[in-house]
């Protein structure tokens, strides 16, 4: 991590920016204190995100870990989906 920040910064002086850490949404900062656990011993907590298929192995691997909601979300979009595809929602 300290690789890429390193590199991050140096771009940023070479282009003559401040490089700076991205701000987190109200969103994102609630994510990040929020658990997942699964209430039905199945992986898929009950009332929980829908994923799609491909998902779900990953996703039930990473329950018993203690990961938060944005930690999880990261994970996923960066072994699936980079775009964003993932969102969190309040329900």
């Amino acid at each position: 991590m300290d690789e890429v920040r390193l590199a991050y910064e140096l771009q940023g002086r070479q282009r003559g920016l401040s490089a700076r850490d991205p701000e987190l949404t109200a969103a994102e900062q609630e994510a990040a204190s929020l658990g997942v656990e699964s209430v039905d011993g199945g992986g898929r907590p009950r009332g929980g995100p829908s994923l799609p298929d491909e998902y779900h192995a990953e996703f039930r691997n990473l329950l018993g870990e203690g990961r938060t909601t944005f930690q999880i979300r990261d994970f996923l979009a960066g072994q699936f989906t980079p775009s964003g595809a993932i969102r969190l929602v309040r329900r």
